[in-house]
C-alpha cells in the first residue's frame, strides 16, 4: 500500500495544523499566565508612582499657601466659565423670542 504524493501532502498539513493548534492554545496560556502576573507584580505599583519617582527625582512638594493659591485661581476659572455659560444660554433664549 503506497501513498500518494498528494495524500503526503494532506497528512503533513494536517499534521502541521494540528501542532500549530496546539502551540496556539499553549501560547494563549502564556498570555493569561503573563496577564495574571501582571496584576499583582511590581509592574503595577510602577505604573501608580510617577515618573519622576521612578526615575529617583523626588517630587516637589507644594506648600498650603500654593494650594490655596491654584485652589482660588480655579475657582475664579470656573466661575468665569459658568457665567460665560448662563450668558450664552440667556441670550439663545432671548433671540428666540421666549420670555423668561
Amino acid at each position: 500500500m503506497s501513498l500518494s504524493g498528494k495524500r503526503i501532502e494532506e497528512l503533513a498539513l494536517e499534521h502541521l495544523q494540528t501542532q500549530r493548534q496546539q502551540v496556539q492554545a499553549e501560547i494563549d496560556e502564556l498570555r493569561a499566565m503573563i496577564r495574571n502576573l501582571e496584576g499583582t507584580s511590581e509592574s503595577q505599583d510602577n505604573r501608580k508612582r510617577s515618573v519622576a519617582a521612578r526615575r529617583g527625582r523626588p517630587r516637589g512638594q507644594m506648600s498650603e499657601a500654593q494650594k490655596q493659591a491654584i485652589s482660588k485661581t480655579m475657582k475664579q476659572r470656573w466661575a468665569e466659565r459658568r457665567t460665560k455659560s448662563i450668558r450664552q444660554t440667556r441670550d439663545n433664549i432671548v433671540t428666540r423670542g421666549i420670555d423668561i
